[in-house]
């Protein structure tokens, strides 16, 4: 098989092989391996031709993997192995480390043992410096202890910095010694000035390098950036038959809401492709790659693409294959934003009937979440479920009871089995751009992307993932810091046990309600919110208000509960001065009257209250005892 194969081999010239010949040459050893599939020596030349011959790097290497599992290899067959494994390393770490340059293999090893030695004593000097603050939390610590570990400190991170330099002084263009040594920088030295110089040398040549990539990919010279020059609306993304994004351009990053290209490469292109869709595309591209049968390339189609933030965005994408054969094969898309014309809303419906997700203009429209509509059923939005498929369709508001009248077409789409509607919704009177609903806690609920665009950021990060007081970030500064102050000054915040009996009291001023929070510290709520207190009826006895306060606990656990059920609940009480219970039950009719006249009303907010030291770690850990704010 060999011999035969090595007659195939005529030269067009001194560069380029004669097609035929290749053609030839791979029937022959296609048969060969056909008749001897165990033969470690047949699948070396086998995955020798793929490599040098054809260029099919990948598939090359994958076909090395059979040969390392064959029994019994012979020596030469071993070393023909070994050099196999070599080539793959070292191309693998110039492509890692930013250096594309072609470096042999003595270079490589080199490089590998200054890299690891420098990532050892970048590790040593973290751990003496672990070691220093672990000896300072022991009781008693001897001065000879101490001094040694700071000794040890300075000499590995003397060590290092010497390595680190040694190591950039050879490789100067590698991205990855660079990132490493800004992080020592930053964790070792604490000295973030040399780190962002370091930083900013390194985004530098990594920016090249993606500009080296996307040359590679679409050829080098003027016509290199033509797709760029003829259009900047158009993103661009490259990638392998595994379904790994290689290479991605800007326009794309800012499409999809990316803002670096790292948070991308090297992901699987499923990041941006929505379920249902999501799940089944690498069988797609495996079934290609396997058939060669395609049911999607080189067609101009409409789909949608997944935000960052979680939400679809209409796209016509166009996706061909730009290169290579079996596993070296590399995939392009190019895909453009679909602007939705003025006072349409889109929502994306799969075949039965579950919401896939909708646009922003519907959400500004109705107030819903993305989170709210996936896989909900598209008939609990209408009102005439029967008329569905008409054309005028009535949806009802999220938040308020207003009646969104809307005009609706249905459009089939989706990808080959998996059945798609699309809902093109147009509203005939004109919706309002700037809308916020917050709750009480100040959590920011719906808020329209118009309103967050006018206040120069995004729908989520308004939100804040549902954080309490996130309408106070769009207070300016100074006022954002002492808002919390000027709350203080008109609330009373208070921690409370179980029972009801105050631990901790806020810094409210006197003139709140009469009296100093921190005389309330030991006594009980009931001492001054009129809600809690006993009847009038009630004995006075120390049985007595012991029952009361006990009661009065229960009625507090069950408010924590209300408000954990449902978030922002809150009770209209009256807060009096500081009065024992059983004294203002002795007073008659004639005090409470009196103690009446200076009760103010308020409004009340109970829930659980966590310490910090509970909150620290990975889990949360719960108290002996359950406290109330």
């Amino acid at each position: 098989v060999e011999i035969a194969s090595r007659c195939c081999r005529h030269w067009v010239d001194e560069d380029t092989l004669e097609p035929d010949g290749v053609v030839l040459a791979e029937r022959i050893i296609s048969a060969g391996k056909l008749l001897m599939p165990h033969q470690p020596y047949m699948v070396i030349w086998y995955s020798s031709f793929l490599i040098d011959v054809q260029g099919s790097y990948q598939s090359g290497y994958a076909e090395l993997q059979y040969a390392k599992k064959a029994p019994n290899p012979s020596l030469l067959e071993r070393f023909c192995i070994f050099v196999r494994d070599q080539e793959h390393a070292q191309k693998s770490s110039a492509a890692s480390s930013g250096d594309n340059a072609s470096v042999d293999l003595v270079s490589y090893v080199e490089f590998q043992r200054n890299y690891r030695l420098a990532v050892k004593l970048h590790t040593d000097a973290l751990l003496a410096k672990r070691t220093f603050w672990e000896t300072l939390l022991h009781a008693n610590v001897t001065f000879d202890k101490l001094s040694n570990a700071v000794a040890r400190i300075e000499s590995t991170v003397r060590a290092s910095d010497r390595m680190y330099k040694q190591v950039l002084s050879r490789h100067s263009n590698s991205v990855k010694v660079l990132q490493l040594y800004v992080k020592f920088l930053q964790g070792v030295r604490s000295d973030p000035w040399s780190a962002a110089r370091w930083a900013a040398e390194a985004e530098k040549l990594q920016k090249l390098e993606e500009e080296a990539n996307e040359r590679a990919v679409f050829g080098g010279g003027p016509q290199g950036n033509s797709l760029h020059n003829h259009d900047d609306s158009k993103g661009v993304i490259i990638m392998g038959a595994n379904c790994l994004v290689r290479m991605i351009n800007d326009v794309a990053c800012g499409i999809l809401g990316y803002t670096n290209k790292q948070e991308i490469l090297g992901k699987n292109i499923n990041v941006i492709v929505p379920p249902p869709f999501s799940r089944n595309h690498n069988n797609y591209v495996r079934n290609y790659i396997q058939t060669g049968k395609a049911k999607i390339l080189d067609q101009l189609r409409e789909f949608v693409a997944l935000h960052k933030d979680r939400y679809v965005k209409p796209i016509s994408v166009f996706v061909t294959k730009v290169s290579g054969i079996g596993e070296d094969s590399v995939f392009m898309g190019v895909f453009a934003e679909i602007v939705s014309p003025h006072n349409v809303a889109i929502v994306w419906v799969m075949g039965g009937g579950q919401v896939l997700s909708c646009d922003g203009t519907f959400t500004d429209w109705l107030g819903y979440k993305q989170e709210d509509l996936h896989g909900k059923p598209v008939t609990d939005l209408v009102l005439q479920r029967q008329e569905l498929e008409q054309t005028l369709m009535q949806m009802r508001h999220f938040y308020l009871d207003e009646v969104v009248q809307v005009d609706a077409e249905i459009k089939v789409g989706g990808i080959n089995e998996t059945a798609l509607y699309v809902l093109t919704m147009r509203r005939s009177t004109d919706a309002s751009q700037k809308l916020m609903v917050t709750d009480s806690r100040g959590r920011i609920l719906h808020v329209t992307k118009h309103l967050a665009t006018d206040l120069n950021t995004t729908v989520s990060k308004l939100q804040g993932g549902g954080a309490a007081h996130a309408l106070d970030a769009l207070l300016p500064q100074p006022f954002m810091r002492i808002h919390h102050q000027v709350l203080d000054e008109r609330r009373l915040s208070l921690v409370l046990n179980s029972k009801g009996l105050v631990l901790q009291a806020g810094d409210s001023t006197s003139s709140l309600f009469g009296f100093e929070p921190t005389a309330l510290v030991g006594a009980h709520l009931a001492y001054v919110v009129d809600v809690l207190r006993p009847s009038a009826g009630d004995g006075t006895g120390i049985v007595s208000m012991l029952d009361d306060e006990l009661r009065a606990g229960q009625v507090l656990m069950h408010m924590a509960e209300r408000s954990y059920a449902n978030p922002g609940a809150s009770w209209r009480v009256g807060v009096s001065p500081i009065m024992d219970p059983v004294q203002l039950a002795a007073l008659g009719p004639m005090g409470m009257a009196m103690m009446a006249k200076k009760t103010v009303p308020a409004v009340m907010t109970v829930e659980a209250h966590l310490e910090q030291p509970f909150l620290d770690g990975a889990r949360v850990q719960l108290p002996p005892e359950l406290l109330l704010k």
